[in-house]
């Protein structure tokens, strides 16, 4: 996945709430969002700088976790398994 140059400590911060918010759900983002209103470290929240990264972070996150979830749930008919 190609993101927009950002440096390691702002990845960082986007990895870890796009995880956070995969897990706990929009208003977990929303509380966040509303919390670090101001927080130039969480601009990305406010469509400035990282935004497009957080969005694919978030969405690869989140499609990681339903095809998981998909793939635990699935039940194999082949004599391996």
């Amino acid at each position: 996945m190609n993101l927009p140059d950002l440096d390691s400590e702002t990845y960082t911060r986007l990895e870890k709430l796009a995880v956070a918010v995969a897990k706990h759900g929009d208003a977990f983002e929303a509380k966040v969002a509303e919390k670090q209103q101001g927080n130039a470290d969480f601009a990305f929240l406010t469509a400035k700088q990282g935004t497009l990264a957080y969005a694919l972070l978030l969405y690869s996150i989140a499609r990681l976790e339903v095809k998981s979830l998909a793939l635990k749930s699935y039940k194999c008919s082949c004599a391996r398994c």
